[in-house]
């Protein structure tokens, strides 16, 4: 699998934790030049929208993981 620009898509979110949904682990490759185990997390708003950002994202900025891979199944 080749690695996804957050330009061009960001992870489905499925699991649902009350009115936040988490994208489940993915593999990320940091603003930093890292790679990180990570997931995305959608957070329901007062307004009923939905806010996403990075699980690490200490600033909450979604600019932390600038691309993504989906982590596969060992065979």
């Amino acid at each position: 699998m080749d690695w996804i620009s957050v330009k061009d898509g960001l992870p489905e979110c499925h699991s649902q934790h009350r009115y936040d949904y988490g994208s489940g682990y993915i593999l990320g490759y940091t603003k930093y030049g890292e790679f990180e185990i990570t997931q995305l997390w959608k957070f329901k708003q007062e307004d009923g929208s939905y806010k996403s950002h990075w699980e690490g994202d200490d600033e909450h900025t979604g600019d932390y993981i600038t691309h993504w891979m989906e982590l596969k199944h060992p065979k």
